[in-house]
């Protein structure tokens, strides 16, 4: 958690992004497409982070899919979303490679759809990655004889991408909410 800043769990500066791409289509009266490209070129030329998008591990981060399908289920999508998608667009047209969204940027895009400042989304991914440290704790404690990068365990931590793949969780399975 306290790692958490302009390159990890950033869902706040992505946030800040968005809030400000979106008010500047309106100011400038742009298209979403052409702010995005703007702010990629920009970004590409500052040689500044474009917090939200890339993962160091995923090329797409698996997680982004499925907080837009809850988005769209539970009726919260807009205009920071979908600059956000047409931010992603853009970067293939100005790195010349797609920079896929991660999920604190489609956290980020949500939480604005939502009507949440930054200062608030860096509440919650803060208290979301709290969650998950307990529930990762519980699991070890529970499932693991020790750290699973040890030699003797079952399965060593895996580093090779291929193996990080949904078909390899064996978690317990979407729950209401």
């Amino acid at each position: 958690v306290m790692t958490m800043g302009e390159r990890h769990a950033s869902a706040d500066i992505a946030a800040g992004i968005f809030k400000a791409g979106v008010k500047r289509c309106g100011d400038e009266k742009i298209s979403i497409e052409k702010c995005a490209e703007l702010i990629a070129a920009e970004y590409k030329r500052d040689r500044r982070i474009l917090n939200g998008f890339h993962h160091p591990q995923h090329i797409r981060d698996p997680r982004v899919k499925r907080l837009f399908e809850l988005s769209q289920e539970y009726k919260v999508t807009g205009e920071h979303q979908k600059l956000a998608k047409a931010m992603e667009t853009a970067t293939g047209k100005v790195y010349g490679r797609v920079l896929y969204l991660n999920a604190p940027g489609a956290f980020a895009a949500i939480g604005c759809d939502m009507g949440l400042t930054p200062e608030q989304l860096k509440g919650l991914i803060v208290l979301s990655r709290m969650v998950s440290l307990a529930a990762h704790s519980i699991e070890e404690m529970e499932r693991e004889k020790g750290w699973r990068a040890s030699g003797k365990s079952g399965i060593v931590q895996p580093l090779d991408l291929s193996l990080q793949l949904p078909e390899y969780y064996d978690g317990p399975p979407d729950r209401l909410l």
